[in-house]
């Protein structure tokens, strides 16, 4: 596996891990969970790269790695459903919850 692979790789497990259970509510702000593992995986490419990296390879990574997340995230999802612990299943409780402390 190449170091772009692997960079690749390790960005699209941390954006899909931050945009599943609990920690997708963190891409309420901004998609901030996508966000990071663009920057985690362009961190980690150039870590292992010799040389400067381009502007459009960054840009193609984060992409990539944003892409791969999602694939990841729905993984994640339907591993956890059975658990109740799936994005859904929390945006919904917390939905609850807030109608229930606005009409209380």
């Amino acid at each position: 596996m190449t170091p772009r692979q692997q960079s690749i790789l390790v960005g699209a497990v941390v954006t899909g891990l931050l945009s599943t259970s609990y920690l997708g509510l963190i891409n309420t702000i901004c998609c901030l969970g996508v966000i990071v593992g663009g920057i985690v995986t362009t961190q980690q490419y150039a870590a292992r790269s010799p040389g400067a990296i381009a502007s459009g390879d960054g840009a193609v990574l984060g992409a990539s790695a944003g892409a791969a997340g999602a694939v990841f995230s729905a993984l994640f999802d339907v591993m956890l459903r059975p658990l109740g612990l799936d994005s859904q299943a929390i945006q919904q409780n917390v939905q609850e919850q807030l109608m229930q402390n606005m009409g209380g």
